[in-house]
């Protein structure tokens, strides 16, 4: 996490989204989050880097989203 005024950057490492239920997930996505999938940093097999910057509500849940397939555990925000 890097703290900022009025927001904050969460950077995340995502590997490959593999199967059905990680898909399911995925699609919960914003469109703003999906473009940060699509523009990840590349780091191993298809997977990568992603800093997303919290200005509000939304990019909240999509972190959730996120952290739910990186730890293939249900996390609501």
């Amino acid at each position: 996490m890097f703290f900022e005024r009025g927001s904050f950057t969460i950077m995340v490492q995502i590997k490959g989204i593999k199967t059905e239920k990680e898909m399911e997930i995925f699609n919960k996505l914003s469109d703003e989050g999906k473009e940060y999938w699509k523009k990840r940093y590349p780091c191993g097999e298809n997977g990568g880097w992603i800093h997303y910057r919290i200005l509000n509500k939304k990019h909240l849940k999509d972190i959730g989203i996120f952290l739910s397939i990186r730890t293939k555990k249900n996390i609501e925000l």
